[in-house]
């Protein structure tokens, strides 16, 4: 029996042996390891990509292979991070977004329909990408560095507009959920006066300093010069409503610049950023075109009623003298 023990201990020394060896077997691969990983140059980091905006999937340049969740793009650029548990902060050089495997599979696949689709002459209406005008609208501030401008939509139609006091891009309903590519137009147009806003584009800010006295003058000029005509025609009344329209009409006039402006910044940009391509570009273009139009024949008609006025109680004033 005693013989039978000094055999069994004898086999429990050895096979704790064989673990001990192991283990350190193993500790010496790692460290051999960790010694190679610590001599291996580092890899260059991967080039740029487009800025990341909330939503996008991004992985982290000092942690490679580490995936996050943009949660928000706060004003100053930087971003609010989710990595698994984890909430993080980087910066948009700390980030590069990627691309999964099905994005690239779906990309090649409307690639594919585009070129069909072009091969047979057919413009589609909708954009093939699927990008909305509220996407869009988006995309087109955050490649400018804009993310302190909220885009929202407003109820009606044709009510798009840009507000510089509350920096928001409004776009109607039937805009900010189409994507359609004349609702991508407009959005791109609201966004053009926007970026007028950030770069400080004088003809903007004349007109935004000049709205209260067209609101005010569009309010009263008429009613002054119809009372000026029932006291007897020239008078102080008549002149006052004909300075007050006169002040309308320079309204309308710095408004042109504004609006061309913007629509060439939309057309370019939708380009540059591949929104848009080919036919489209110049669809939107034509259509843009034609919005402005409507802002030189408003302005044309208020200068001949303009001139009306004055060579009408002008004459007048002459005779009465």
């Amino acid at each position: 029996r005693e013989l039978d023990e000094m055999r069994k201990r004898t086999r429990e020394q050895a096979d704790w042996q064989r673990v001990n060896e192991a283990r350190s077997g193993l500790r010496r691969h790692l460290n051999e390891a960790e010694g190679q990983l610590g001599q291996a140059p580092q890899a260059p980091l991967p080039p740029p990509t487009r800025p990341a905006v909330k939503g996008d999937r991004v992985e982290l340049v000092k942690m490679p292979g580490t995936q996050a969740t943009v949660l928000d793009v706060k004003k100053d650029g930087t971003l609010q991070l989710q990595a698994g548990i984890l909430k993080l902060t980087a910066t948009q050089e700390e980030v590069r977004v990627t691309e999964s495997e099905t994005q690239k599979s779906v990309k090649k696949v409307v690639e594919r329909a585009s070129h069909q689709l072009r091969s047979l002459g057919a413009s589609p209406e909708v954009d093939l990408r699927g990008m909305t005008g509220e996407e869009a609208a988006r995309r087109l501030l955050n490649s400018q560095g804009i993310y302190d401008v909220t885009v929202r939509p407003v109820a009606g139609n044709l009510t798009d507009h840009y507000d510089p006091r509350t920096r928001t891009v409004n776009l109607s309903e039937s805009v900010y959920r189409s994507a359609s590519v004349a609702s991508l137009g407009v959005a791109a147009h609201e966004c053009g006066h926007a970026i007028q806003d950030n770069v400080g584009y004088v003809p903007l800010r004349m007109r935004a300093a000049f709205v209260p006295v067209a609101n005010f003058g569009s309010r009263l000029s008429w009613p002054l010069i119809l009372v000026g005509l029932l006291m007897g025609g020239t008078n102080m009344l008549t002149r006052i409503g004909i300075w007050m329209f006169a002040a309308v009409v320079l309204f309308q006039l710095i408004t042109l610049p504004v609006e061309i402006n913007a629509s060439r910044r939309a057309v370019r940009l939708l380009d540059q950023l591949g929104i848009l391509s080919g036919q489209e570009v110049g669809q939107t273009r034509s259509v843009l075109g034609a919005a402005a139009l409507t802002y030189v024949a408003a302005a044309a008609a208020s200068i001949l009623q303009l001139l009306r006025l004055v060579i009408l109680f002008g004459g007048n004033r002459r005779r009465d003298d």
